[in-house]
């Protein structure tokens, strides 16, 4: 990349900058990420983890607000004062 950068007129100073960023914001000095750690210890922890808890993925837990609505429609649950309706005029 630095070659490339040099052949394509980059100032050496600015060139030279790269090794800086990579010293200050390089893999070591960076966090696991979005996927967390990456190497055996992580993937072991990941898999203990998701053995106790069952399931491996979050969004299959997950059930949207929505879908409670329309239970708690269903079973009469809903007070009028929270979700107030307007009757439309009869067909």
């Amino acid at each position: 990349v630095k070659g490339r950068m040099a052949a394509g007129g980059v100032p050496p100073d600015n060139v030279e900058l790269l090794d800086k960023m990579l010293r200050y914001a390089g893999n070591k000095a960076r966090g696991p990420g979005l996927y967390g750690r990456r190497d055996v210890m992580g993937r072991m922890a990941r898999s203990l983890l998701t053995s106790v808890q069952g399931v491996s993925n979050v969004y299959s837990q997950h059930v949207p607000m929505l879908m409670k609505t329309v239970q708690s429609v269903a079973k009469g649950e809903l007070k009028e004062a929270d979700y107030p309706f307007v009757m439309g005029a009869p067909a």
